[in-house]
């Protein structure tokens, strides 16, 4: 059954569950009628052996209806349909349209006939809607809220007694029928209808409430992996991979009734705090547990009484008002998050009133406390946060331990809006690590967020919902420029690798032919300095330049050929001098002016016929051209960090190294350089030449490429390490909760 109180709070357009409504509605009642159609030449029959004059008529009607029977059942679904996407832009249609002959500036009479037909469909639609009408007024109602706040009757209903009616009705139009004829297959109608509805309208309440609890419930997850794959794991175990904490907590808890009747006690009490439980049960105990394990010398509590919710909803609203002034120095500044924050709250009760020597925190306010905080403490780990960012960060844990007081849904539902902000202050957090313009920006942005939670957030979590639309919008517009960013660094690196793989090409084109040959370091350097430039550039153009190609690949092999056979004699040589306008074509197109062009000339000539002066002068030649293109692409900085020496295929985990080549585009990995300091790095592009995966950075700039066995050897060295999740919020909770039980 439906609670009509549980979603008073839903007055936008629930454009998802709409669709799911649609399918959980329209698609039983075609079938139902798709059904009634295959009876309904079967029941004409019987019904013709006793209608006397109306016989003959019927038994057409028989004819008629087996033989447009898909053009009905067309007819009644596109009914149906039309009326739910009306609804949809929310204009909801009346069946007195429907059933009005013309429009209003041109009326016109309705034989006897016809009305008698309109007044049977009228009698169907009525004698179902008094049938069913405190289902239909429920579901006029629950679906009017998923509409936008529309109010529906049965008369506008889509899926209601009167538009079935009407959808009977446009169905008939398809046939050619005497009224008689179908007047008796609406009468027919009604009564299949009569027997069909009630189920309909029944599972279509309980689709409902099924859908509305999914939506507004716990959704379990699969867990979070916490580390990479490798041979060292167990492989029967899921490698990796953290229990769900929604599931193991709060699905169970969320659909216990004897849980759901106390909240509900607590929520019609005056005095939420002694009956309120912000958390699970489970979660409870496992808080108290890890609490006592780790306190040394346990406070004695005798004789003092637990501060209500209320009272610590005060002292945390006094602290947040506060938020640079310590309300009491704490002994330890090497004591965790929580521990300091609770010294403060008993002595901020002071200021309040409230002798400090007579109070102590209750077990739930406490453990509400303990959560919040180890869950800030595990986000800012994983988000390797540093300076300012850190510190306003570290602002958020009073209003927070204020929005699990009050709400348990900022850890039942992801689309909570103080859950959403955390998530997004989080990620943005993350991203000033530069010192550029943008980032200084986006520091102020989060700033002015955090000071309007402080300042804005009392009690009521929709204070979150327009700094969450603000920072939004503001943090959208960032992140459209850091994928600007992105494509840019994957094109760059995109050219660049497929100008090193053309040059690669033209380097074993040259080794190859060179292998047995003893050329002179000149005729090796010209080589390598100009042609294997020339020809990587042919090999840029793709299939276009194949000619080019050929015809260069063909000169290196005369040239090599001819140094070979020794049929070089002078300067004047023939063979040379009938590729002299090829070669100066070719240094010609590599940009070199007549005076360069001519001393490259010459450097061969030279290298051919060594003169000691003049060979010198080649060879430097060419080795400074040869600078101007390096022959191997450099190594990754953060890969030649990593590892000292090559890899080695023994060194190689093949299970972490499958890992990284099925890796999702778009996955966080964290890269630890020598000095333990962390960096994020997305995986934003595979090259198809070498299956190298290149990695930017939280500002979308290149920050490594590597191939799929160098990862997995720096993962192997420690240097590499899985990313939190991307809903910070979900990751460090599985954090905290893994911490809690160990």
């Amino acid at each position: 059954m439906l609670d009509p109180q549980a979603r008073d709070g839903l007055v936008g357009k629930n454009v998802a569950l709409l669709q799911q409504l649609r399918q959980l509605a329209l698609v039983p009642l075609a079938d139902a009628y798709e059904a009634i159609l295959t009876g309904l030449p079967g029941q004409l029959l019987s019904a013709a052996g006793d209608a006397g004059a109306d016989s003959l008529d019927l038994i057409d009607a028989v004819r008629e209806v087996r033989r447009r029977r898909e053009a009905m059942l067309a007819r009644f679904r596109a009914h149906l349909a039309n009326t739910w996407q009306m609804l949809e832009a929310g204009r909801p249609v009346s069946v007195e349209h429907k059933l009005a002959d013309g429009d209003a500036e041109h009326l016109s009479l309705v034989s006897n006939h016809e009305l008698e037909v309109r007044l049977a469909v009228r009698s169907l639609a009525d004698d179902l809607a008094a049938r069913w009408k405190p289902e239909l007024m429920r579901l006029s109602r629950y679906l009017g809220l998923l509409s936008g706040g529309l109010r529906l009757t049965e008369d506008t209903l889509p899926f209601g007694p009167h538009h079935i009616g009407v959808a009977v009705y446009e169905s008939l139009s398809a046939c050619t029928l005497t009224p008689a004829a179908r007047k008796l297959i609406v009468k027919l109608c009604e009564t299949e209808l009569h027997t069909r509805t009630g189920s309909l309208y029944s599972q279509i309440q309980t689709g409902l409430a099924a859908l509305l609890q999914e939506s507004a419930g716990p959704r379990p997850r699969g867990g979070v992996r916490r580390w990479i794959p490798s041979t060292a794991l167990d492989p029967d175990a899921e490698q990796g991979q953290t229990e769900d904490w929604i599931a193991r907590f709060f699905v169970q808890w969320e659909n216990d009734p004897a849980a759901a009747a106390k909240r509900a006690r607590a929520a019609l009490s005056e005095h939420v705090g002694g009956e309120a439980e912000p958390l699970p049960p489970a979660l409870h105990a496992l808080l108290q547990r890890a609490r006592l394990a780790g306190e040394t010398q346990p406070e004695p509590s005798d004789g003092k009484r637990a501060l209500s919710q209320r009272e610590l909803l005060s002292v945390l609203s006094l602290m947040q008002s506060m938020p640079n002034e310590s309300l009491a120095p704490f002994p330890s500044r090497a004591a965790r998050l929580s521990q300091r924050l609770k010294w403060e709250i008993l002595a901020g009760a002071g200021r309040l009133g409230i002798d400090p020597t007579g109070i102590r925190l209750g077990n739930q306010g406490e453990d509400t406390i303990d959560l919040v905080c180890m869950l800030l403490e595990v986000m800012l780990a994983e988000s390797h946060l540093q300076g300012r960012a850190r510190e306003l960060m570290l602002l958020l844990p009073a209003p927070y331990i204020k929005v699990a007081l009050v709400d348990r849904e900022l850890f039942l539902s992801d689309q909570h809006p103080a859950r959403r902000l955390l998530n997004l202050l989080a990620d943005a957090s993350e991203r000033c690590i530069g010192e550029g313009d943008a980032e200084r920006a986006l520091l102020e942005e989060i700033e002015v967020a955090i000071v309007s939670i402080l300042r804005d957030f009392s009690e009521d979590v929709q204070a979150f919902t327009p700094i969450l639309k603000r920072f939004g919008e503001y943090y959208g517009a960032y992140l459209r420029k850091v994928q600007i960013a992105e494509r840019r660094a994957t094109e760059l690196h995109r050219a660049q690798e497929r100008r090193d793989e053309a040059r690669a090409f033209a380097e074993t084109q040259l080794q190859a032919r060179l292998a047995e040959l003893a050329a002179p370091p000149g005729l090796v350097g010209f080589l390598r300095g100009y042609w294997v430039p020339y020809i990587a550039a042919i090999r840029l153009r793709g299939e276009a330049a194949g000619q080019d190609l050929a015809q260069g690949l063909s000169a290196l092999e005369q040239l090599v050929a001819a140094v070979r056979h020794d049929q070089l004699h002078g300067p004047d040589t023939p063979w040379l001098a009938d590729w002299m306008p090829w070669l100066e074509r070719m240094l010609a197109q590599q940009g070199l002016d007549p005076v360069a062009l001519g001393k490259a000339l010459q450097s061969l000539q030279q290298s051919l016929y060594p003169v000691a002066p003049a060979a010198a002068g080649a060879e430097r030649l060419a080795a400074g051209t040869a600078e101007a293109f390096p022959s191997a692409a450099p190594v990754d900085e953060l890969v030649a960090e990593a590892l000292d020496a090559p890899v080695e295929a023994d060194q190689i985990d093949l299970i972490t190294a499958d890992f990284f080549r099925a890796l999702p585009m778009g996955t966080w990995l964290d890269f630890v350089d020598r000095n333990g300091r962390v960096r994020a790095g997305k995986l934003n592009w595979v090259s198809p030449i070498s299956a190298r995966l290149m990695f930017v950075d939280k500002l979308g700039s290149r920050l490594c490429v590597a191939s799929a066995e160098e990862l997995a050897v720096m993962a192997q060295l420690e240097r590499l390490r899985l990313h939190r999740e991307e809903d910070a919020f979900y990751s460090a909770m599985a954090g905290a909760i893994e911490q809690l039980a160990h």
